[in-house]
C-alpha cells in the first residue's frame, strides 16, 4: 500500500490466484495523467536547464600568503613554554602524554571533560569556557565543512528533491505495470520485477508516522 502527495491511497499488487491461466499486475488510483504532462513521458523530451547563480557569483582567487610563524626546535622545553603551567594545571598529561609533547611539540589525547562527547564544535566551547587557548587545525575546519555540506544536502533533497523524485519513481512504477499487463514471458517477468523494485522506492519514501506533524 502506498500513499501518494495528498495522501491518496494506491494500490498496486500481483495477482497470483493458480486458478486463473494468467497473472495480472493490478492496480487502484494508478494514473500516469496524475502526475501530469511533464512526467509522462519518461525517455526523452525532458530538457534541464543549468541554475548558474551560485557559479555565477564565485570566484576564485589565488592565496598570496607569507608565512611568519617562529621555528621552534625539538625536543620542547617545558620551561620555555609560557602558559605551560597554566595549561598543565588545567588540562593534565601523563608521564607518556608528556614525553610525546616534547618530542613531538603535540600531543593527542582523550576529551578530558567529556570522553563521550561526539559533536566537536562542544570541545572548543568547554576550552573557551575554561579560558583555555584553542588552536583550530585545518582538520577540524574540513569536519565541519563535510557536516555543513551533508546538512546542506539533506535540506535540498527534503525541500527541492523529494517530490520530484516521488513524482519520478511513481512514473516508473505505472511505466512497469503497464508493461507487465502488455508483455509475456521474460519481459513480462522483468516488468513484474522493475515494478516492485519502485514500490519499494515508494515506500521508503512514504514518510512514518513519527515523522508526520501534527
Amino acid at each position: 500500500m502506498l500513499s501518494g502527495e495528498n495522501g491518496t491511497e494506491k494500490k498496486a499488487e500481483v495477482d497470483n490466484n493458480k486458478s486463473s491461466p494468467t497473472r495480472h499486475l493490478k492496480t487502484e488510483g494508478v494514473n500516469l495523467s496524475e502526475l501530469g504532462a511533464e512526467n509522462s513521458n519518461l525517455t526523452g523530451n525532458s530538457t534541464f536547464e543549468m541554475n548558474s547563480t551560485i557559479a555565477g557569483n564565485y570566484r576564485l582567487e589565488a592565496l598570496d600568503v607569507e608565512l611568519k610563524a617562529p621555528s621552534y626546535e625539538l625536543p620542547l622545553n617545558k620551561d620555555n613554554i609560557t602558559n605551560y603551567g597554566n595549561f598543565s594545571g588545567r588540562i593534565p598529561l601523563s608521564e607518556s602524554a608528556l614525553k610525546m609533547l616534547k618530542n613531538n611539540g603535540f600531543v593527542v589525547i582523550k576529551n578530558p571533560y567529556n570522553p563521550g562527547e561526539e559533536d566537536i564544535t562542544s570541545m572548543y566551547a568547554t576550552l573557551k569556557q575554561e579560558n583555555i587557548p584553542i588552536f583550530i587545525t585545518t582538520d577540524s575546519l574540513l569536519h565541519i565543512y563535510h557536516i555543513q555540506f551533508d546538512e546542506t544536502l539533506r535540506q535540498i533533497e527534503e525541500r527541492e528533491f523529494y517530490d520530484t523524485l516521488w513524482k519520478t519513481d511513481f512514473a516508473l512504477l505505472n511505466a512497469s505495470i503497464e508493461k507487465y499487463n502488455s508483455a509475456a514471458g521474460e519481459e513480462q517477468e522483468a516488468a513484474r520485477r522493475n515494478a516492485a523494485y519502485f514500490a519499494v522506492a515508494l515506500s521508503l519514501l512514504q514518510p512514518k508516522p513519527t515523522q508526520i506533524q501534527p
